[in-house]
């Protein structure tokens, strides 16, 4: 992952991030996966990252741009909104 600005949230004395917000660029690459947008949102209360900016994405055997694109790692799953093209 490369990003410009990463802020992690914790919540009390417990030093796992409840929320990360990565800014200024966001370039995600892992394997035949990769992800490029203006910035991304973890939030790990729905274990999922939400991508922002017109993300572009090529998973795995599929490609394509949106609004915004939502994945939920543990499940591999995926939902793209606003101007999709695949």
């Amino acid at each position: 992952m490369s990003t410009g600005r990463l802020t992690l949230e914790t919540v009390g004395t417990n030093t796992t991030p409840v929320r990360a917000l990565a800014e200024n660029g966001l370039l995600v690459e892992q394997g035949a996966r990769r992800v490029k947008a203006d910035r991304g949102v973890y939030e790990r209360a729905g274990e999922s990252v939400t991508f922002h900016g017109r993300p572009e994405w090529k998973l795995d055997d599929m490609e394509g741009v949106a609004d915004s694109l939502k994945v939920f790692p543990r499940t591999n799953a995926v939902e793209a909104s606003g101007d999709l093209r695949l």
